[in-house]
This record gives structure tokens, C-alpha cells and sequence, in this order.
């Protein structure tokens, strides 16, 4: 029980740290959720997989041995991003840690097929994450100019002048610039998270998967 309390504790400090990113008006504030969720696929996961057709792993004093130091290691990283909450990468590293700490206890309780049912569930958690800077950055450029650019093409379309200059439709001599938060990014990643939880949900094929990600 110990050793399940311990991975447990540090996802309540993880998500208590990306809390700051869940705020109404984010890019994440669907992120609430996420925990909840995961929890629910790893439950589904436990019921197809229950622990009676598995013989639990001994709980081996390597195993046991980086558990301890995986839990250690949090330490240095939550006084690393104490000063600066908005930090990405402290939390990434915390949230891959964590992972393996988890799918290692889970092992100790039921054996070995804890990496393969529950490594999903695990990884689904990152979705509550915010996205590393450089990645977010290139995703809102692209997804505002193909906004401004489809713009520009209804109001050609409809037989209103239009000229495009970056992020700014010039039209009827006004300038109408296209923000950021019109990009569309809040509306791509929380349906990419729930495309993403469907398609484990509902246990469907790789193909499968694709396709209701992409249809989100």
C-alpha cells in the first residue's frame, strides 16, 4: 500500500503545479479532466484484464530498489520549478518519471502485463500537459495562417477585395488582424485528447485510432 501511495502523492503534486496551465481562457482548461479520464482507462483496463488470470510479480528488491530512487529523484525537480511555476520542462520530466514509477508498482502488484495494459492510460496523462514551447509556438503560427488564409479566400469569394499581409486582413480599407487565440489550437489539442481517449476507450484498431484522432 505504501509503495502504491508514493507515485500517487507525486501525481497530486504534478497536477497541483500544472493547475497554473488550466485556467479558464487557456489553451489547457480542458486539462482538469485528464486525470479522471486516465483513471478511467486504467480501470477498464483492469476489468479486461483482471488480476485473477495474472500472477502478481514478486516484489524484487531491484524493482523496489529504482522505485526509491525515482521518487527521489522528484525532489531536486519540484525545488527546480518551485520559483518558476510556467516552466515546461521540470514538469515533462517529473510527468516521465512518474510514468515509470507507476507501470514499476503496478508490476510489483500484478505482474508483468502492467506495462502493457497501463502504459497507455499513463502516457494519456501528458495530454494535460502544456505542450514544450517550440512545438506550441509552430502549431498556433500554422494553424492562424490557415485561418487568415481561408478568410481571405471567402471574402474573394464573395467578391469583397481582400489583401493578407502576415496575420493582418486588409479589407474595405480596414485592417483586421487574426489573433492567436482565433487559431483554432484550444479546440485542436483538447479534441486530440478526446480522440485519443475514445480510441482506447472503445479498444479499437491503430486504424482506428488515426482516424477518430483525425476526425477530432
Amino acid at each position: 500500500s505504501v509503495l502504491l501511495l508514493a507515485p500517487l502523492l507525486g501525481w497530486l503534486t504534478l497536477f497541483a503545479q500544472v493547475r497554473h496551465y488550466w485556467g479558464e481562457g487557456s489553451y489547457y482548461a480542458y486539462g482538469w479532466v485528464i486525470p479522471f479520464l486516465a483513471f478511467i482507462l486504467g480501470l477498464r483496463r483492469l476489468r479486461d484484464d483482471p488480476p485473477e488470470t495474472i500472477s502478481p510479480d514478486p516484489a524484487g528488491g531491484k524493482a523496489v530498489a529504482l522505485l526509491v530512487f525515482l521518487m527521489a529523484s522528484l525532489i531536486p525537480l519540484r525545488l527546480v520549478a518551485e520559483p518558476d511555476p510556467y516552466w515546461r520542462l521540470p514538469l515533462w520530466l517529473q510527468a516521465a518519471i512518474l510514468i515509470l514509477a507507476t507501470l514499476i508498482t503496478l508490476r510489483l502488484f500484478i505482474g508483468r502485463s502492467a506495462y502493457r495494459n497501463f502504459l497507455f492510460p499513463c502516457l494519456f496523462t501528458l495530454t494535460a500537459l502544456p505542450w514544450p514551447t517550440f512545438a506550441e509556438s509552430a502549431l498556433v503560427h500554422t494553424l492562424t495562417g490557415w485561418v487568415t488564409a481561408i478568410d481571405v479566400e471567402i471574402l474573394l469569394l464573395s467578391g469583397q477585395p481582400a489583401q493578407v499581409i502576415s496575420n493582418v486582413i486588409q479589407v474595405a480599407g480596414e485592417s483586421i488582424e487574426i489573433d492567436a487565440t482565433c487559431s483554432g489550437i484550444r479546440s485542436f489539442q483538447c479534441l486530440l485528447a478526446f480522440g485519443l481517449f475514445f480510441g482506447e476507450y472503445f479498444r479499437l484498431r491503430r486504424g482506428g485510432r488515426c482516424l477518430v484522432a483525425l476526425a477530432g
